[in-house]
């Protein structure tokens, strides 16, 4: 059974690999959410707070970078 967080996500990704969709889901989260200003930090302060906030968007950058990290992409 599957933890939480990002260990359980790490989990999930892992028990589906090899597999090209898991791999272009980790290069779109690489491109689109490990920068502060990127599409996905800016997109879920929006939907959170309405607006850009930097506690939000930090807090997606760092999530996605460990989830990188933890397979093996950083």
């Amino acid at each position: 059974m599957c933890g939480v967080g990002i260990p359980g996500v790490v989990e999930s990704l892992t028990a589906l690999q090899p597999s090209v969709y898991i791999d272009d889901a980790l290069d779109i989260i690489a491109k689109d959410f490990c920068r502060h200003d990127g599409l996905g930090p800016l997109a879920a302060a929006e939907f959170v707070m309405r607006g850009p906030d930097d506690n939000v968007q930090a807090d997606v950058v760092g999530y996605a970078v460990e989830l990188l990290r933890c397979v093996g992409r950083r």
